[in-house]
């Protein structure tokens, strides 16, 4: 097995920063993974158990802890399942650009604080509102080129933490039929509008780049 040498490599680091600061890119397509388990068996069931019981005034905060609790088991289970394509972008312009790339983007040792986790439900609608999101992410890949003189590239892999992650979805609750156990859950799109709440995200990204063979 080949090692892994670390060292220094400012404009890798400032590539990694720059990725991973994209974060509504990369969450909504992690995001869109996590909306498509919304509709298998085990979320429906534990939509199901609780949509009768939240009318009950006496008792919708017990039924809104265990809510709560099942959904926090059920984000920390998925997040670290997404299918995050490979993120691209560029800078600069002319002789000066750069393309970047980060690729085999994975998601592991995810934290949502309990105390940081909220789930509303008004009408069919749930809410989940997620703030302090920390992650790991190993072995991933980067790379970048210069598009003209002095044609700048180079690659490698790394490791990063990111801490302060916001994230929020809503899911529609349609079609109940309780005799069937059917319901049909939709993800709601966050619109762009300026009701929609502001990503308040902060990262301390920690690098360790290293070399591969080419």
């Amino acid at each position: 097995m080949l090692g892994r040498t670390k060292y220094h490599n400012p404009k890798a680091e400032e590539l990694i920063k720059e990725g991973l600061h994209k974060r509504e890119e990369l969450l909504q397509q992690g995001l869109s993974y996590v909306a498509s388990e919304t509709k298998k068996d085990e979320t429906k069931r534990i939509l199901l158990q609780h949509q009768k019981a939240l009318h009950n005034p006496r008792s919708r905060q017990s039924i809104l802890l265990s809510l709560k609790n099942q959904v926090l088991e059920f984000l920390l289970q998925y997040l670290t399942r997404l299918e995050i394509p490979p993120l691209t972008f560029s800078r600069g312009s002319g002789a000066s650009e750069f393309s970047y790339a980060l690729g085999r983007i994975v998601l592991s040792a995810v934290s949502i604080p309990s105390s940081d986790l909220l789930v509303t439900v008004s009408g069919k609608r749930v809410t989940v509102k997620a703030k302090q999101v920390s992650a790991e992410l190993r072995d991933f890949t980067w790379m970048y080129k210069q598009k003209g003189f002095p044609w700048l590239k180079d690659r490698g892999s790394a490791d990063a933490e990111v801490k302060g992650l916001s994230l929020w979805l809503n899911f529609d609750m349609e079609g109940l039929s309780l005799s069937k156990g059917e319901m049909a859950v939709r993800r709601q799109e966050e619109g762009r509008s300026s009701s929609r709440p502001p990503t308040e995200s902060r990262f301390d990204t920690l690098i360790s780049a290293s070399t591969r063979p080419r």
